[in-house]
């Protein structure tokens, strides 16, 4: 799945995992959260039915807690949809992402 890492090659896509953390005072349920989500990216561009181009999608969890509350495991190229990701959501969440790999691949 990845390329070698040698400077001058593309890594290509990477696998990713986003925690979703409720922000102090915010109280998203999951009727607005899935909502939002249809709806898509709100940054200039026309509803895209919830996705973020150069963003693809592995899995999406909503979780019984608030920290966090939603998990979101993707792979992109680049960090533009990272980025996308986390201001389409600041309002309500917290959003880390972190690089991911999944066990298999690492034995």
């Amino acid at each position: 799945m990845f390329c070698r890492r040698d400077t001058k090659e593309r890594v290509g896509l990477v696998l990713f995992v986003a925690l979703f953390t409720e922000k102090e005072g915010s109280a998203v349920s999951l009727d607005t959260f899935l909502a939002r989500r249809m709806q898509g990216p709100q940054i200039g561009q026309a509803p895209t039915k919830g996705r973020i181009e150069g963003l693809e999608l592995v899995g999406e969890y909503w979780l019984q807690s608030p920290d966090p509350k939603v998990v979101v495991i993707f792979t992109a190229e680049s960090d533009a949809p990272i980025l996308e990701l986390s201001a389409e959501w600041e309002q309500d969440f917290d959003v880390t992402v972190v690089p991911a790999s999944k066990v298999e691949d690492l034995m």
